[in-house]
């Protein structure tokens, strides 16, 4: 887990000495923006629960949160819609929240698209160096053995 893109750690202590290794929620969500298809689903999900579980006792970490990550058109506009006074201060890291002031869902739409496009190539590019390493280690290998 130390080594995912974006991610960090944090060690949970339990009473009976026992040591676990988790993430936060911003950190998980964080962590599945890969190239996998089954992950985007999975980023929905989690946001939304999140979203549908708290949104009561909402609190300003919260609200940012579902800004920035949110990938349900409604339910991002909604947010924008009782909250707009947040969503100035991260329109420059997430320029979409602009067509969610609007309540402009197709716009947004398309917009989460693009998103999830860049990001799946971001994570390309960050293993992509790795992969290349990966390869070149196999091929040894396979000379050394048939040398």
């Amino acid at each position: 887990m130390s080594s995912m893109r974006g991610s960090r750690r944090t060690t949970v202590e339990m009473p009976d000495g026992m040591t676990f290794d988790v993430l936060s929620l911003p950190d998980l969500v964080q962590a599945k923006k890969t190239q996998r298809d089954k992950d985007w689903p999975m980023i929905r999900r989690l946001v939304e629960a999140d979203f549908s579980g708290r949104r009561e006792a909402a609190t300003v970490a919260d609200i940012r949160f579902w800004l920035r990550e949110l990938r349900t058109p409604e339910l991002l506009v909604a947010v924008a819609a009782a909250h707009p006074e947040r969503c100035p201060v991260l329109i420059p890291e997430r320029a979409l929240l602009k067509h969610a002031l609007r309540g402009d869902a197709p716009a947004l739409e398309l917009e989460l698209a693009t998103e999830e496009s860049k990001e799946r190539e971001a994570d390309r590019r960050y293993w992509e160096p790795l992969r290349a390493e990966i390869e070149k280690l196999r091929h040894m290998k396979t000379r050394t053995r048939w040398g």
